[in-house]
């Protein structure tokens, strides 16, 4: 009897962290997003795009501005990107300064050796940036406007005092979708306005736009590539850790990038190379994200602490764990002159579809213009 009420006691703490690990050791957020938004709903303000039986998507406007969860099946359904389980716990809320890693579609500055080193070289991501002090400046509809407004120092000494703002909006297919499958999207364009009294980019460094989303494990980062522009340079180079060929295939046009949570890893493609979109396949879902590159513009980041003369317009990740255990679709908007009280603007989309793999790799080969009979799948 006793060992009964162990293992039911056991079972319901699991239960209520709605919090599992995977064969491999990477945590994954469990449950319904109806049930992460019952937990985050004492910590932070929720809002809801979509329809709650239907396609929505989940926005927290005071933390960061993210779009922390994505569902066809409503609040019913599973979250179709990465949410960190540590958010279902106390302590998370509690903690000073606050984290900023809740998981989901965020907007960063660049680049990052300039504004996330410190003097000695240690990584940190600047408390006002993420998750800052977003406010709510509209929402009708399925549209939401975030801004947070903040000053920031960067690794030269230098002093800046920027606006960030975050424009959701929900889409629907504007094409048929198979029989079987399900859709839903979001368009969203940031923009970073100067508030300072000097330009950024002649009297102050480049400060750019930076859109990250983090993904659950166990799928296939496809990134497509312009191999015949490399310009006598490789059309990708690592940043940490370099991915080993169990991990990485480039053939035809494709870099195909094996993301499991366990391995860090994240590779910047330079703007020459880069096609504006990237996907990622997993066992029942595609994830498509789209934005434009510009070949022959600038772009801000490159690996920290060694010389470069180029920036990389398009990015991955794949975390080893130590921050959640997951990948990231990453992609920059090019270098500009902002002159003060001007900004910056880039927009990106992103489609989500869940239904039959061999379903989903076709539309992945028509929205793209690939052919992923030639494409490692991991």
């Amino acid at each position: 009897m006793r060992t009964a009420k162990l293992i039911f006691c056991f079972l319901l703490i699991l239960s209520l962290l709605n919090c599992s690990t995977d064969q491999k050791g990477a945590k994954k957020m469990s449950g319904t997003v109806g049930e992460l938004i019952e937990a985050l709903k004492p910590n932070t303000n929720c809002i809801v795009l979509g329809e709650s039986n239907e396609t929505l998507l989940l926005v927290t406007p005071e933390y960061g501005a993210r779009i922390l969860a994505v569902s066809v099946e409503g609040l019913k359904g599973k979250n179709l990107i990465w949410a960190n389980p540590k958010i279902l716990s106390d302590s998370f809320w509690t903690q000073t300064p606050r984290d900023w890693n809740l998981g989901g579609a965020r907007t960063w500055i660049a680049p990052e050796d300039l504004y996330y080193l410190d003097e000695g070289g240690n990584w940190f991501v600047p408390n006002q940036m993420d998750p800052g002090n977003y406010q709510l400046v509209k929402h009708t509809g399925d549209t939401i406007i975030c801004s947070n407004e903040f000053n920031i120092k960067s690794k030269k000494d230098v002093d800046y005092h920027v606006q960030l703002v975050r424009s959701i909006r929900m889409l629907k297919s504007s094409e048929a979708v198979p029989e079987g499958v399900k859709y839903v999207g979001f368009e969203f364009t940031h923009d970073l306005v100067n508030l300072s009294d000097k330009t950024i980019g002649t009297d102050m460094d480049y400060m750019g736009l930076w859109s990250l989303i983090q993904i659950n494990p166990g799928g296939t980062m496809i990134l497509p590539i312009n191999e015949a522009d490399s310009k006598d340079a490789p059309p990708y180079r690592d940043y940490f850790n370099i991915f080993p060929p169990e991990r990485l295939k480039m053939a035809d046009g494709l870099i195909c990038v094996k993301i499991d949570g366990q391995f860090r890893g994240k590779i910047g493609i330079a703007p020459w190379a880069a096609k504006g979109a990237v996907c990622y396949l997993a066992d029942g879902y595609l994830i498509i994200k789209e934005f434009p590159v510009d070949p022959n513009s600038s772009y801000l980041d490159h690996p920290w602490g060694k010389p470069s003369d180029y920036g990389d317009a398009v990015q991955m990740y794949n975390d080893d764990g130590n921050m959640g255990g997951f990948g990231e679709m990453e992609c920059h908007a090019p270098a500009s002159i902002i002159e003060p009280n001007d900004k910056i603007s880039h927009t990106c989309a992103v489609s989500f579809y869940t239904g039959d793999n061999d379903i989903l790799k076709k539309i992945a080969e028509e929205r793209l213009g690939i052919d992923l009979a030639k494409a490692t799948i991991y």
